[in-house]
């Protein structure tokens, strides 16, 4: 997270995590930060529900909500 350099061409972000997760203030929530202080586009997602296992388990699957987020930021930041 010290060398985030948008001059490089860094791609936006998808950060999801389990709401579970006790550790997201201190990892996930600061890398976002430093991209977004960097102007790297980013989008947290909070995995209501899931664990870190059903979050991996689950993606993929039809109705699953966080496999949905992860399509529309694909095809948000798809080319044309």
């Amino acid at each position: 997270m010290h060398n985030i350099n948008p001059a490089t061409g860094i791609p936006p972000f998808l950060v999801s995590h389990s709401d579970r997760r006790r550790d997201v203030p201190h990892q996930a929530r600061p890398f976002v930060e430093a991209l977004q202080q960097a102007g790297i586009e980013v989008t947290l997602v909070r995995a209501v529900g899931k664990t870190h296992l059903t979050l991996n388990q689950d993606m993929g699957g039809t109705g699953d909500g966080p496999t949905d987020l992860v399509v529309e930021f694909l095809h948000r930041h798809s080319g044309p």
